[in-house]
């Protein structure tokens, strides 16, 4: 990584080399009749665990999406910014150390609601937890794993924004950010045996995402390019 990159950079682009897979998803309703998460799944794969070198940056990255698409509710409106950006200054105040595992908790931060909770486990498994969030942490992971899950809204949604609505296009442009960041770099992340998380990410035929044209969905060429050969 270069010396005058932000770190925020490196984390994001562990976050999206890793493998990730879910096992379990849990919905239940909750007493304002809105919805409460709970997402199982594991970093890495059969082969290896991904946990030593993506594990904070996977935390970030959940942090980066759940803070884009938060908004205040009742009084915390007088702390909110809609340009705020989620930094990895605010990973480290919400951070700790529990029982052997990384733990993020976020409530209510700048006066946006972001009621998340994620825990990473030393053998690879992670927990995501939302409360009143609806069912966005399922899309924040699907985000993560490659998957498009934007749709444009017909002329006349939110002003300035090609008919996106004000959530949705705070999600895009993060999503922006983190497929810019996946072309490569020469940033080799380091796995548990050793060898770069872009070799592994190369083991599993996964390309790069691009960044479309304006006011087009982000474009996953992974599929496209799956069985080509991984430079090394």
């Amino acid at each position: 990584m270069p010396a005058d990159e932000p770190i925020e950079h490196e984390l994001l682009r562990n976050a999206v080399i890793a493998e990730l897979t879910v096992t379990k998803t849990d919905v239940s309703p909750t007493s304002i009749g809105d919805r409460h998460v709970r997402i199982e799944g594991r970093l890495g794969d059969d082969e290896e665990i991904h946990v030593e070198w993506a594990a904070l940056g996977f935390i970030y990255a959940l942090g980066v999406l759940s803070f884009a698409a938060a908004r205040p509710r009742g009084v915390s409106g007088m702390d909110f910014e809609e340009h705020d950006q989620w930094s990895a200054a605010d990973l480290l105040r919400h951070l700790r150390y529990e029982a052997g595992r990384l733990v993020r908790d976020a409530d209510y931060v700048r006066g946006r609601m972001m009621k998340t909770t994620v825990t990473v486990f030393p053998d690879g498994r992670f927990t995501l937890v939302t409360v009143n969030r609806g069912e966005a942490a399922s899309r924040w992971v699907a985000q993560l794993q490659g998957t498009k899950v934007l749709r444009l809204l017909p002329a006349g949604g939110w002003g300035g924004t090609g008919g996106v609505t004000e959530g949705a296009y705070a999600t895009y442009q993060v999503i922006a950010m983190t497929v810019v960041l996946m072309r490569p770099s020469g940033v080799r992340p380091r796995s548990r045996a050793g060898a770069g998380g872009l070799d592994a990410a190369c083991s599993r035929r996964k390309a790069a995402v691009r960044l479309p044209p304006d006011g087009h969905e982000p474009r996953d060429d992974r599929e496209a390019l799956r069985g080509r050969a991984c430079e090394r």
